[in-house]
């Protein structure tokens, strides 16, 4: 379930007029700001990891175009930041969503050093003046296409995975202690002060995107929904063929969701922000 920060009832909701997005390929955030009616700012790069200096992302049909991590990406917001003139961060929504890059570039690397990454950044943003934060948790990374051919890696994966689902608990804590404790229901971004400023209040949620494919996978949903296919992606692993029916897939290539799939995470999302 989603994990939310608790407003005041007399705080008012918060209207978006700026999206800012920071994450890897899995990032579908057209649906969402379209949605809201904001303004797209999107440092979400392909083959994106939470810190490329510790483990490095790369893009490109040679994968050699290195790309900026998490904690980079917040750089180069800081950057523009300081030169835009439409800096409003209390009608600013923050979104966050890596999902599993920094395991596919260093297979060694620990989890916690990667949520270690993650929680670092959102502190950053905060510094920074950001005060509505979504975490987009990380799903299960051995169901997907590109270990279908190898079932004790895509087991391993998937026990990688549950940890670090496990452990994004413990994180989401650590910020209840920080910025506020846990509530559910109700509308999820405020603008509250705890004195005169509107900007004292943080709001940060997460959702839980490991529970909720886990639960989109399910026999009736898959049926209402006309998916057939949960294995294979649409497009062969080699980019060359595609199939005649993408919207009987629940998986577009070998790493990404389908479109179908996207909308579903967008619409979810969106019950926690309008």
């Amino acid at each position: 379930m989603p994990f939310f920060s608790r407003p005041s009832k007399s705080c008012p909701t918060v209207h978006f007029s700026r999206l800012v997005v920071h994450g890897d390929s899995f990032s579908d955030n057209g649906n969402v700001a379209n949605e809201l009616g904001a303004r797209l700012e999107n440092y979400a790069y392909g083959s994106a990891t939470t810190d490329s200096e510790i483990v490095q992302g790369k893009t490109g049909i040679n994968a050699d175009l290195p790309v900026p991590g998490f904690i980079q990406q917040i750089q180069l917001f800081r950057n523009n930041q300081n030169t835009s003139s439409d800096n409003n961060l209390s009608a600013t929504l923050f979104m966050i969503s890596f999902q599993g890059n920094d395991f596919w570039f260093d297979p060694t690397i620990d989890t916690q050093v990667v949520l270690g990454s993650i929680e670092r950044g959102v502190r950053h943003l905060v510094d920074l003046g950001a005060r509505h934060i979504m975490v987009l948790e990380n799903s299960d990374i051995g169901k997907i296409p590109a270990f279908g051919d190898n079932s004790t890696l895509a087991k391993e994966r998937s026990e990688l995975s549950a940890k670090q689902h496990r452990e994004y608990q413990e994180m989401k804590k650590r910020l209840e202690v920080e910025y506020g404790a846990p509530r559910r229901g109700g509308r999820t971004f405020v603008n509250c002060g705890t004195g005169s400023s509107m900007m004292d209040k943080v709001n940060i949620a997460f959702f839980d995107l490991f529970e909720f494919l886990e639960g989109f996978r399910s026999p009736d949903n898959l049926e209402r929904l006309n998916i057939t296919n949960v294995t294979h992606g649409c497009v062969s692993p080699d980019y060359q063929t595609r199939c005649e029916d993408a919207g009987g897939y629940f998986f577009y290539d070998s790493f990404h969701p389908s479109t179908k799939v996207h909308r579903a995470i967008g619409e979810a999302v969106l019950q926690l922000v309008l």
